[in-house]
């Protein structure tokens, strides 16, 4: 039963719940979650729900679904479910009478069974399976409760033919049949019984059966116990190698870029970006950038298989810039105290300026009506500001005092970072802080700049200090380096992620543009 056990814990448990599997079914990932497990999950992801697919709660890999147009209930019922699974569990962990409680049916009684105990192969009722776990060895062992379990089809029905009772015994096939099974299957056998005559040979067969499978499960624990022996003795040995492949493991993008929009071009070789945005504009995917040490703003984009690079000057140097709406986009002139709003069509064009009373850096698009912008006050906070420039409150950034670069997550929470200041910090729309990530080590930030977040809320970080974009879960949790060393961009600065999964990356002269996955 210790092999059951291990196999029920490793293989038939699931992450979710962490109870044996109910209802099993398997996403395109392979992995297997209940799927009443997996409905709830999946109706947390606003972003799986608009992508019209069930996220992973393992890897977050997408599953598509044949029915997008349903409920998300529908889409979980349609998934595949996972035969073999739900077989491993019968036999493993249904394999006996579970009705009544095993200590009281030896003393008379009919207590119904609610707990199963994998290791002792008994079952108990509520009061039995206390006392078994009041006993100092038994204490560790899995115990499932059965009322979370669909019932179990009654031994005495056919496997093949589930309506029909099991009344016969073929001797010459060792094994009690139907009479559908014996009129199809045993019609050429020679000696066939009734069940109850058969009843004592029966009982010896299924004791056999069971001694035969724990001689094959001791054999294939000795096999497994060896190979463990073997790899542990090559973790010994190759221990170096192996973290350096695990490092590897960890990163993510491995090739090269897409394309590499080049803003020297314009009679410049040098250039600070200090941000970039896309727009999407009559089916035209617009790259906007911001080019500080010029006074300008590139938009760039690809018309009749043509690239083209249009140039607007602004009267002093933009630095950060927010996607205000779908052909809309506002940008900060700190310089000079200004906010710009530039259209575009797709060539960009001055719709107008707002004056502004403090020199703003950072700046993010809260909603249709509101901006949120950080600058040098030295208060630790940003502003959120109406579309004329006048400040509507101030919202507290922790340890951040110079916000930098700004984001607003999918659930309205800002995300700021500033380059004097080695950490990230989330907080709320209300100015209440959710997480600050200042990592220590070889791990730790040394000019954190750009941010920006996937549609299942990660979130990506630019550290220009050490070239490096770095991958968060939505809670603040160290997920990978996004880039190899060698295809990151130098010196990276400004980071957006497109709806098509396109990640675009800002440095100096050039933006490079990935596939991001």
């Amino acid at each position: 039963m210790a092999v059951a056990k291990r196999i029920t814990d490793n293989h038939l448990t699931c992450v979710i719940c962490r109870e044996v599997f109910t209802d099993p079914a398997s996403l395109q990932c392979n992995h297997t979650f209940c799927k009443s497990c997996l409905l709830k999950y999946t109706k947390t992801q606003p972003g799986a729900i608009q992508a019209r697919s069930i996220p992973c709660p393992s890897c977050r890999q997408l599953t598509r679904v044949a029915t997008p147009d349903r409920s998300v209930h529908e889409w979980v019922n349609c998934l595949k479910p996972s035969h073999v699974i739900q077989g491993l569990i019968d036999d493993l962990v249904g394999s006996q009478d579970l009705d009544v409680c095993g200590v009281c049916k030896r003393d008379g009684d009919t207590t119904p069974a609610t707990m199963l105990c994998t290791i002792c192969d008994d079952v108990f009722c509520d009061g039995c399976v206390m006392k078994h776990n009041r006993v100092p060895r038994l204490r560790d062992h899995k115990v499932i409760d059965l009322r979370n379990r669909k019932p179990k089809v009654p031994s005495s029905m056919c496997r093949i033919h589930k309506d029909e009772k099991i009344k016969l015994f073929c001797k010459d096939c060792r094994m009690a049949i139907c009479t559908v099974c014996c009129s199809i299957k045993h019609r050429k056998c020679d000696d066939v019984e009734t069940i109850d005559a058969m009843t004592p040979l029966v009982k010896e067969t299924r004791i056999n059966q069971t001694r035969n499978q724990l001689r094959e499960s001791k054999t294939y624990t000795d096999k497994m116990s060896s190979i463990r022996s073997d790899f542990e003795s090559i973790l010994t040995i190759e221990l170096p190698k192996l973290r350096r492949s695990l490092d590897e493991l960890k990163i993510g993008i491995a090739r090269r870029p897409l394309q590499t929009i080049d803003c020297s071009r314009q009679g410049h070789t040098y250039g600070a970006l200090n941000d970039v945005a896309v727009l999407t504009v009559h089916g035209i995917k617009v790259t906007v950038v911001t080019d500080n040490s010029i006074s300008r703003l590139h938009a760039c984009y690809t018309s009749n298989k043509t690239f083209i690079q249009k140039c607007l000057d602004l009267p002093t140097g933009p630095s950060r810039v927010a996607k205000v709406g779908e052909a809309l986009a506002a940008v900060t002139l700190p310089a000079s105290r200004q906010i710009a709003f530039i259209n575009f069509d797709p060539e960009p064009s001055l719709l107008s300026t707002v004056k502004t009373k403090k020199m703003y850096y950072g700046l993010a698009c809260l909603n249709s009506s509101q901006l949120v912008a950080g600058g040098n006050d030295s208060r630790a906070s940003v502003d959120v500001l109406d579309m004329k420039g006048n400040v509507l409150k101030s919202i507290n950034t922790g340890v951040i005092k110079n916000p930098f670069y700004i984001h607003v997550t999918r659930n309205n929470s800002l995300l700021v970072s500033e380059w004097t200041v080695k950490s990230l910090v989330s907080v709320t729309s209300e100015g209440k802080i959710v997480f600050t990530y200042t990592p220590t080590g070889n791990k730790a930030l040394k000019y954190p700049g750009g941010i920006t977040s996937t549609s299942t809320g990660d979130i990506l970080l630019v550290d220009s200090g050490s070239n490096r974009v770095i991958q968060l879960t939505e809670s603040g949790q160290f997920v990978r380096d996004v880039f190899k060393p060698l295809y990151c961009p130098e010196y990276p600065v400004g980071i957006c992620l497109d709806d098509d999964g396109l990640l675009y990356v800002s440095s100096y002269t050039y933006v490079k543009v990935f596939r991001f996955e």
